[in-house]
């Protein structure tokens, strides 16, 4: 009983740790790439690491964290990005799971990763609809195209990342 117990917190302990490596990459890399991650046809390079979430379904707050703490240089700062992306990101990183996980490593990667890009090119596409009152279905197409690109690009490449941190940790 105490050996199973110990077991689940140092598996705890793990998330925790790969949930603060990943949200401080993603908010990093965010602010290094700045003058391309904020603007309202976006490149957040950072997305890149999103398709993840399919395999390791408790980096979904890595991502949650991580876009809020990015946004704090966001010239759009206030509610609309430290409330509402970070909630599209829980929808979109829950709905990636959710598909994703039931397909074969990098398919089910790229499927989920879809999914999770069109949850944040809605989600940017609207609050700058709101605050702005840009064209919705047009700035969604525009940010659609870089999410797919960066989400489901990299698939593979996070899929390697998955297979290097499970042989390593589990």
């Amino acid at each position: 009983m105490a050996y199973a117990r110990r077991k689940i917190e140092v598996n705890k302990t793990r998330q925790i740790a790969e949930i603060t490596t990943f949200a401080t990459l993603y908010a990093v890399l965010t602010w290094v790439f700045a003058p391309i991650s904020y603007q309202v046809f976006q490149f957040r390079i950072a997305e890149c690491l999103k398709s993840i979430v399919v395999k390791r379904r408790h980096l979904m707050w890595a991502f949650v964290v991580g876009n809020a703490l990015s946004n704090i240089f966001s010239p759009f700062i206030g509610p609309w990005e430290l409330l509402w992306m970070p909630f599209i990101n829980v929808l979109g990183a829950g709905s990636a799971w959710l598909i994703g996980h039931r397909f074969p490593c990098t398919k089910g990667m790229a499927l989920g990763g879809a999914v999770y890009a069109v949850w944040v090119a809605f989600g940017v596409s609207f609050m700058l609809y709101m605050l702005f009152n840009v064209p919705l279905l047009l700035t969604f197409v525009y940010l659609l195209i870089p999410e797919v690109i960066l989400i489901v690009g990299f698939s593979p490449a996070m899929n390697q990342v998955n297979e290097r941190i499970f042989k390593r940790v589990g």
